[in-house]
């Protein structure tokens, strides 16, 4: 029985080396981790993906307007109740009976009502409806700021 198979190969300098097949395999992992991080820190990213950056940028804008509109932590609590549950009405239509989807996409919306009634502003669909009927529209109610406890000297 013979050794561990030995290939023979040039470098470029011309000096002959003896690796086994698992050296090899070590040495061309290395080699790739070596210029997979060459090339992530040295040179630009070869895609820029426009689409998922604008997303973002649009998803981080819009989530900042909704926590403005949902300050109250009564309204920021049950529409973590309420918007999950309208979503979750409209997923499972294909699955339930159509009047229990009908039923919870109903109980979700009076969720977000009841706390857009406490918050004292109007939910976000029935904005543009208002604006386009020239009706006032309450979009963000100013909180009042609280007096500073410390007494000025």
């Amino acid at each position: 029985m013979r050794g561990p198979q030995r290939i023979r190969f040039s470098t470029s300098t011309g000096i002959g080396s003896d690796w086994t097949p698992l050296q090899l395999i070590g040495a061309r992992r290395a080699a790739i981790a070596q210029v997979t991080l060459l090339t992530m820190s040295n040179s630009p990213p070869r895609w820029t993906f426009p689409l998922a950056r604008w997303s973002w940028a649009f998803a981080l804008k819009s989530y900042s307007s909704w926590r403005k509109r949902h300050q109250h932590p009564f309204s920021f609590g049950i529409h973590l109740l309420g918007i999950p549950m309208t979503l979750l009405a409209l997923g499972l239509l294909a699955f339930v009976p159509w009047p229990w989807c009908v039923g919870l996409f109903v109980l979700g919306y009076l969720f977000q009502y009841i706390g857009h009634k406490v918050e004292g502003n109007d939910m976000g669909e029935m904005i543009p409806l208002k604006r386009a009927l020239g009706l006032p529209v309450i979009a963000i109610v100013p909180r009042p700021t609280l007096p500073s406890l410390t007494t000025p000297q």
